[in-house]
């Protein structure tokens, strides 16, 4: 097996939060990753730290589910318990695994065929990926609508501002 890299860090720590309280489907896997790290996996860098982490028996599978395994647990119980900013984290499990540091010319992992049965299958990986967006497109138009519409935590804070400046709130201006 070769060493691990940072990527496999990032899924580590993100299988890690992803089934804190339960297994987490691919499509949990995919979008925790991105809260994680502002990227996305591709198909290729998953598969291969799914499999370099599993060969090591920090995770487990079973059937569509992901979870660390005990030895993961308690791999990483010190760490998930500093409650460290996610790249902090990170790093600090890049340290505990001995992975290597992030390159930008580390080419990424392309997706093998020859380990499909194992994890996912390419067909898997997009149909959690296009998933993930779709209901991450639809969260943040609802975000961009109540901005637009000043709806939401504005109208409440100037009405909290008003009451303890002893003024009247502000009054929207009338339909003409």
């Amino acid at each position: 097996m070769k060493k691990l890299n940072s990527s496999d860090a990032w899924i580590l720590q993100t299988v890690a939060h992803a089934s804190a309280y339960k297994p987490a489907s691919l499509q949990k896997i995919i979008s925790t990753g991105d809260m994680l790290n502002h990227a996305i996996f591709t198909s290729g860098e998953l598969q291969h730290g799914f499999y370099n982490l599993y060969q090591l028996r920090y995770i487990k599978q079973d059937k569509d589910f992901y979870t660390l395994t005990e030895f993961g647990k308690k791999a990483l119980s010190q760490i998930l318990n500093k409650y460290l900013a996610p790249m902090e984290e990170r790093h600090e499990i890049s340290k505990k695994i001995k992975a290597s540091a992030w390159s930008p010319n580390e080419p990424f992992p392309k997706y093998d065929s020859s380990l499909n049965p194992m994890f996912f299958t390419l067909e898997e990986f997009s149909r959690a990926d296009k998933k993930y967006h779709k209901e991450a497109g639809a969260i943040l138009k609802n975000i961009k609508w109540q901005i637009k519409n000043r709806t939401c935590l504005h109208s409440l804070t100037s009405y909290k501002v008003a009451d303890a400046n002893n003024q009247s709130p502000p009054q929207r201006p009338s339909k003409r």
